[in-house]
């Protein structure tokens, strides 16, 4: 869902992790109003860092998309 460059450039990487932890509470009391039954995927989200990247992966099989982004990144 989200993406973001941690250069030094711009600012600090914990920053960026924050924010996106943020995002996902916000995004949770969302769904719990509009989309409860989409609340545990929110749960769920991978929030990590990989290089100079913040990532922030919201989907049912969030841990696939985190593997799998990672073998994209390693080839």
């Amino acid at each position: 869902e989200r993406l973001y460059d941690t250069s030094p450039e711009f600012g600090d990487g914990q920053d960026a992790i924050d924010s996106l932890k943020e995002h996902v509470e916000r995004r949770i009391q969302l769904f719990d109003n509009y989309a409860p039954e989409q609340v545990p995927m929110a749960e769920k989200a991978e929030i990590f860092a990989y290089d100079t990247y913040a990532v922030l992966i919201i989907a049912e099989n969030a841990k696939e998309v985190k593997e799998a982004f990672y073998e994209m990144i390693e080839k």
